[in-house]
């Protein structure tokens, strides 16, 4: 953008250094136990949308500042025998520290001079601090020679512990984070067919997945309202059929969403530039067929 009064040639170093540092701790052959310290960062940059004044947004300018996380991670993997059942268990917590979030923002500012106004651009600013708690957790248990079950949670609980900026002149009040529901979950189970093998090898998988409420605007608590999305749950299938006839194709006929549940994935919030937010809506109950060929 070749704008008067600007600087219109513009070059920016961002340094840093990753680092990681753990120790892990064989308990038994079955349970192996690790903790883990890391820091690591994102470079920054030229917003190209905005004019080029040679400083960040949070100074009326088009740069972004590196991002930068630290963070811990306790964790264990299970590999063994639960009530007699072949199990695997992988637990994991841990605690992030963030600063200068990078997050997009639709500012709506005066207008700059020459006439340019930033209402209806998208540009990238720094959030000055956000910490993040959670847990992950995957298990699977082989029930009997052909049946396995299997789980998967995940708690998040993030938070703009300083949220407060300001860009273009305007303040803006960040919180709570976006897209990034407390908790997620699915249950699932796989079975293998009994069948001659001579006819190849068929399995069946069926899963349920579910997720709570979330936003799609880091800005929901204050000047983008409207921007919760709900909860919803889905039903997925699958039906596997390996070397059919003992040749080299292969084919599945699946199904998503079974149960037809109405919910959306995301959006955009544009309630504070342009006065309207969209959310974006999830896929229907879908059917499929696929066929493939092994060389």
């Amino acid at each position: 953008m070749n704008v008067a009064g600007f600087s219109n040639e513009q070059d920016e170093r961002f340094t840093g250094i990753s680092w990681e540092f753990g120790l892990e701790y064989d308990i038994s052959d079955e349970l192996f136990t690790y903790a883990k310290v890391r820091s690591s960062f994102r470079s920054g940059g030229f917003n190209g949308s905005a004019p080029p004044f040679d400083a960040d947004a949070t100074e009326g300018g088009n740069k972004f500042d590196e991002e930068t996380v630290d963070d811990i991670e306790l964790g264990m993997k299970y590999e063994g025998l639960l009530l007699t059942r072949p199990t695997r268990i992988n637990l994991a917590v841990y605690h992030q520290w963030v600063d200068d979030v990078q997050r997009i923002e639709f500012p709506d500012p005066d207008p700059y001079p020459n006439g340019i106004d930033l209402a209806s651009i998208a540009v990238t600013a720094n959030i000055p601090e956000m910490e993040v708690s959670g847990l992950e957790l995957e298990a699977s248990m082989l029930v009997t020679r052909i049946v396995e079950i299997g789980l998967m949670y995940a708690y998040t609980d993030a938070d703009f512990s300083d949220g407060e900026t300001n860009l273009f002149g305007v303040d803006y009040s960040y919180g709570p984070v976006a897209n990034t529901p407390a908790n997620t979950w699915s249950v699932w189970t796989s079975l293998d067919i009994p069948v001659d093998p001579s006819m190849g090898t068929m399995g069946l998988y069926a899963e349920m997945y579910g997720q709570d409420e979330m936003y799609f605007s880091n800005a929901a608590g204050s000047i983008v309202p409207g921007t919760k999305l709900d909860s919803y749950e889905l039903v997925n299938m699958r039906f596997n059929w390996f070397n059919m006839m003992g040749s080299n194709f292969s084919s599945a006929v699946f199904g998503k969403n079974l149960t037809d549940e109405e919910y959306f994935v995301g959006g955009m919030a544009l309630g504070a530039s342009l006065g309207h937010n969209a959310a974006a809506v999830g896929e229907p109950r879908t059917y499929g067929v696929s066929l493939t060929y092994d060389f």
